[in-house]
């Protein structure tokens, strides 16, 4: 579970909500790292080699750049090769689950990667809006 900011005695006001975070750089990844401090259980996909933010100014070790350390706080991070169908199967299935999924990636760029069309996903998902 990932930290989260909440007063004594108060619940996480995202606790049972469940994100799929496809995007980069800072739009997507920023907008899931405050819904993660908010509770809620945050996946972030990223390329198998790494997001492009792992690599700029490095902190000390290869893969943590300043960026990715900063938005990565509270997600857990999944590598995935969206392009083989293997990674296309695991992503359907990942957002089937998930309450909310967020990209930063071209208008509806990310659901034809995966494969999922708008009326598709809005009948699986009632509770999932453009």
């Amino acid at each position: 579970m990932p930290a989260t900011h909440r007063t004594s005695g108060s619940t996480p006001l995202f606790e049972d909500v469940t994100v799929v975070e496809l995007g980069q750089y800072v739009a997507a990844p920023y907008a899931a790292e405050l819904l993660a401090h908010g509770g809620a259980d945050v996946i972030s996909i990223e390329p198998v080699d790494g997001g492009p933010t792992r690599h700029n100014s490095p902190l000390g070790s290869p893969g943590d750049g300043r960026q990715y350390v900063i938005k990565a706080r509270g997600k857990r991070a999944l590598p995935c090769s969206i392009g083989s169908r293997e990674g296309r199967e695991l992503m359907e299935r990942l957002v089937a689950e998930a309450d909310v999924l967020i990209t930063n990636l071209r208008p509806g760029a990310a659901l034809s990667l995966i494969h999922i069309s708008e009326p598709t996903r809005l009948e699986s998902k009632s509770r999932m809006t453009a």
